[in-house]
Formats: structure tokens, C-alpha cells, sequence
């Protein structure tokens, strides 16, 4: 029981540290309408694409909250931010 406590209080720990995906891409200077969602997939999944737009240190939370908000907002989607 005691290891499951642990467990789940390092993963909200982990979940309420990470930056949101709007903050991480303004940080970054990354507007989400400057690509198509499977442009954006291939450019964080790529090591060296991901280093050039500047995430190549986020955590996997941030990346993937990163990464949420890019398809969520990509040129091709419902709701695109140019």
C-alpha cells in the first residue's frame, strides 16, 4: 500500500511541475499553425529536428504536453493558432 502512495504522489508531483504546452511553445518561440500535425510529429520524434526548434532538453512530460499542444493547434487542425 505504502509503495502505490509513493508512487502515485511522484507522479502528480511529476504531472503539476510540468509546463504547460502553450507556455513551452511561446518560450520557444513555436507557433503551432506553422505546420501540419504529421509535420509536427515527424519534428519531435526526430532528435536533431527537436534540438533545432530548441526542445531537445524537455522532459518527457513537457514533450509530450508540448507536443499535445502543437496537433491540437497545427495548421490542419479544428482550431490552428498562426
Amino acid at each position: 500500500m505504502k509503495h502505490s502512495i509513493v508512487t502515485l504522489s511522484l507522479l502528480l508531483a511529476t504531472s503539476l511541475l510540468a509546463e504547460s504546452g502553450d507556455s513551452i511553445a511561446k518560450r520557444l518561440s513555436i507557433k503551432a499553425g506553422d505546420k501540419l500535425a504529421k509535420q509536427w510529429e515527424k519534428t519531435l520524434a526526430d532528435d536533431e529536428k527537436r534540438k533545432a526548434i530548441g526542445a531537445g532538453s524537455l522532459s518527457a512530460a513537457d514533450l509530450d504536453g508540448l507536443k499535445k499542444y502543437l496537433m491540437t493547434h497545427a495548421a490542419d487542425s479544428d482550431a490552428p493558432l498562426f
